[in-house]
C-alpha cells in the first residue's frame, strides 16, 4: 500500500509526499511527487491525455537524499508542463526513509523498492501514453541500471550521471572474504573515507550546503560499499542487454567515479541507443549541478528528442 498527501499547491504545480513499505516489509520508503496541474483540454481542443506523458524518477547518490534534486525536478515540470511527472525517492537508510543509516544488506533491495514506485505511477497515470525514465547520479545510477535490467519491459529510458563502476576504495576487495564470513559485525562498520562536498561539487555554496545538510552522511558502511561492488559486477555482466535510449554524462575529474571505466562501459551498449557527454572540470556532481546551462540544455534536449518530439509545439 502506498500513501500520499498533497503538501503544496502552486499556481501551476502540485506536490505530494508519500511513503510505502520497503520490498522486504521492514522499513518505510519516502518519496516526493511533482506534477503539473491537470488540464481538461489544450488550446486545440484535443484531450491532453493523448500526449506522451513522461514519468521521471530521480535516484540520489551515495549518502544523499531526494531533496538535492528537488530544484531540478521543479525546473523540468516548469519546462515540460503536463507532459511530465517527477518522482524523487529516498533509498532505504537514506534521507527520510527508515533503515540502518547508509547500510544495505542486499543492494537489490534498492531496485526492488524503485520498481514498486514504477508500478504505482502506472496505476495513477493509467490511460496516458506513458514513458518511464530512470535518472541516477553516482550510486543512484547503479540502482537505475539494476532496476532496468531486472524490469526491462517497464523502463523506457535511462539518464546515467557519473556511475560508480569501479571501487574508489581498492583495499576493500582484499577483505571481502572476511566480510562474507563475519557479515553483521563487519558490514555495519564505517569505511575511513570522508565524503566532503568540496571534493564532489564544483560550486562553493552547493558544497557548503552539502557539508551542513543533516540528512547527508559523510562516511559509508562497509556493507554499502560491498553492495556497490556486487552491483557493479552484475551491471557489467548484463550491460549488453541494454536496448533503450541512454543519456550518459560523465566528468573527467570525479573523485568517486572513474571516467575511463565509464567510457569503456558505454562501449558495451549498442551506440545507436547512447548519447555520451563528457564534461571538463565538473567534479562528480553533474546531475545536481543543473544550473550550468549546457548541462541542463543537454539533459532537456535529450528528453525532448527521444520522447517528446513534436509534442511541445
Amino acid at each position: 500500500m502506498i500513501y500520499e498527501k498533497i503538501i503544496k499547491k502552486e499556481r501551476r504545480k502540485v506536490v505530494w509526499d508519500g511513503h510505502f513499505k520497503s520490498s522486504d516489509g521492514l522499513d518505510t520508503i519516502f518519496f516526493k511527487r511533482i506534477s503539473f496541474k491537470k488540464k481538461t483540454s489544450n488550446l486545440n481542443g484535443k484531450d491532453s491525455k493523448n500526449k506522451k506523458h513522461l514519468n521521471i524518477f530521480f535516484v540520489h547518490d551515495i549518502l544523499e537524499h531526494h531533496g538535492r534534486y528537488l530544484d531540478l525536478g521543479n525546473q523540468l515540470v516548469d519546462l515540460f508542463k503536463e507532459n511530465v511527472s517527477i518522482c524523487l525517492i529516498d533509498l532505504k537508510g537514506h534521507g527520510l526513509s527508515t533503515g540502518t543509516r547508509h547500510y544495505i544488506q542486499d543492494f537489490r533491495e534498492y531496485s526492488l523498492d524503485l520498481a514498486i514506485l514504477i508500478r504505482y505511477f502506472k496505476i495513477i497515470n493509467e490511460g496516458k501514453d506513458n514513458k518511464f525514465i530512470l535518472a541516477g547520479q553516482g550510486m543512484g545510477a547503479l540502482v537505475c541500471l539494476e532496476t532496468y535490467l531486472n524490469n526491462r519491459s517497464n523502463v523506457d529510458g535511462l539518464i546515467i550521471s557519473n556511475p560508480i563502476l569501479k571501487t574508489f576504495i581498492p583495499w576493500l576487495k582484499n577483505i571481502k572474504f572476511l566480510i562474507n564470513k563475519f557479515k553483521w559485525p563487519l558490514s555495519v562498520l564505517k569505511v575511513p573515507f570522508y565524503f566532503n562536498g568540496f571534493d564532489l561539487i564544483k560550486e562553493k555554496n552547493s558544497a557548503e550546503n552539502f557539508n551542513s545538510d543533516p540528512l547527508i552522511g559523510h562516511t559509508a558502511t562497509v556493507g554499502l560499499i560491498v553492495g556497490i561492488l556486487e552491483s557493479i559486477k552484475f551491471i557489467k555482466e548484463k550491460s549488453f542487454l541494454i536496448n533503450i535510449p541512454v543519456l550518459m554524462m560523465i566528468s573527467k575529474d570525479s573523485l568517486i567515479s572513474d571516467h575511463k571505466m565509464s567510457t569503456s562501459f558505454v562501449k558495451t551498449i549498442d551506440e545507436k541507443y547512447v548519447r555520451f557527454l563528457a564534461y571538463e572540470r565538473m567534479k562528480h556532481d553533474i546531475l545536481n549541478f543543473y544550473i550550468t546551462k549546457n548541462v541542463f540544455n543537454n539533459l532537456t534536449n535529450w528528453i525532448s528528442d527521444e520522447f517528446l518530439e513534436g509534442d511541445l509545439k
